[in-house]
């Protein structure tokens, strides 16, 4: 048995204004605070451990050229009303300012959580290797002490089997 949702048409007709109404606040905040996002897109990018991972982190530009299409759409519409699908209508109607203020909090958030985790790994590696050189000089040192008994025995093995 299938679970039935309720039917959403995959295209709509919206007026002009309901577009401009809803992505206007939100790219004027965005234009605001772009500087502040794109220092906190580079942190987090700068951030990554491996190069994919220095690709990821910018949910919010999907939402801002979508924003920017819609407006430049709205804006040259002849009747007032524009055709848009039933997914950029959801965005729009869930569009708020503080998406952006999500998204900067939200990336400065992820990018300490790296920058923590790369000193921690740092600090761990840190400590590998000096364990590492810890057991390689007791070895070196017990190889010593084994060369050194070597060769002291080798003069009483030499008068015994005279």
């Amino acid at each position: 048995m299938t679970h039935k949702t309720t039917d959403v048409p995959p295209m709509t007709v919206v007026g002009a204004s309901t577009i401009l109404e809803k992505t206007g606040p939100f790219l004027h905040h965005f234009k605001v605070r772009k500087k502040e996002y794109n220092e906190e897109l580079a942190r987090y990018r700068a951030s990554a451990p491996t190069f994919l991972g220095s690709l990821s982190g910018d949910e919010l530009r999907h939402k801002i050229d979508r924003c920017h299409d819609l407006t430049e759409l709205a804006m040259h519409s002849v009747d007032r009303k524009i055709l848009i699908s039933a997914r950029d209508l959801r965005m729009v109607q869930h569009l708020s300012p503080d998406d952006v203020d999500y998204a900067i909090s939200g990336l400065r958030h992820l990018a300490d959580e790296r920058e923590k985790r790369a000193e921690k790994d740092a600090q761990a590696a840190l400590q590998r290797a000096a364990r590492s050189r810890k057991r390689k000089r007791i070895a070196w040192t017990v190889f010593a002490i084994a060369v050194g008994l070597a060769c002291l025995s080798i003069p009483i093995l030499k008068g015994v089997f005279q």
